[in-house]
């Protein structure tokens, strides 16, 4: 927590360990149809999108190492990656737990 709680002030300016809130508490977003028993309020903030040439080429060389072949350079599928630069976001609240899909439905 401490290492994401570094990038997160350096990206939004203040970090703490968000607390779970029940999905009947006041929201700052609508909730998902499979909400569970407990979500975590995301405050707005901004966050830095996209990849720099150098990352996407990591990327591009990572899966070649754990895949053994060289598909996702040669279908390019980090070749329509942003730039690197801010996005603003409003506040949300997330689900704690992964959702499964019979759960949504």
């Amino acid at each position: 927590m401490r290492a994401k709680c570094a990038l997160l002030v350096g990206l939004a300016g203040a970090c703490s360990a968000p607390a779970p809130i029940h999905p009947n508490a006041a929201a700052t977003g609508p909730l998902s149809l499979a909400a569970d028993a407990q979500m975590i309020a995301i405050p707005a903030g901004r966050f830095i999108a996209g990849s720099t040439p150098e990352e996407r080429d990591a990327a591009y060389d990572d899966f070649r190492a754990t895949a053994e072949r060289d598909t996702a350079r040669e279908h390019d599928w980090f070749g329509a990656e942003e730039a690197r630069h801010q996005v603003t976001t409003p506040g949300y609240r997330i689900d704690l737990m992964p959702v499964t899909e019979a759960a949504y439905a």
